[in-house]
């Protein structure tokens, strides 16, 4: 069962290898910075016989604003001088005209 499972896997790897325009209206393009973390709602989030100086409820609105503030405006122009040769080819195969 295994070998046919890994089987299975490295073909659907090769196929998206293969045609990566099939697979990329599945993939978001929202920077991971942006995306906001997940945090659980239960009073078992901290442990209470480790000290920890941050937790994830309290540290998440300020940090992820600092990063995506002051990383995308300066990133933006020398990141795009590079990706925009590969632009063309991000596009899916299927939806074009």
């Amino acid at each position: 069962m295994f070998k046919f499972v890994a089987a299975v896997v490295l073909a659907l790897i090769a196929c998206a290898a293969a045609k990566p325009g099939i697979v990329a209206p599945l993939a978001y393009s929202a920077p991971y910075v942006a995306a906001s973390p997940y945090v659980a709602a239960s009073p078992y989030v901290a442990s209470p016989y480790v000290a920890s100086p941050y937790s994830a409820a309290y540290a998440a609105p300020y940090t992820a604003a600092y990063t995506a503030a002051y990383t995308a405006a300066y990133a933006s122009p020398y990141a795009a001088a590079y990706t925009a040769p590969y632009a063309a080819y991000t596009s899916p195969l299927l939806l074009k005209k």
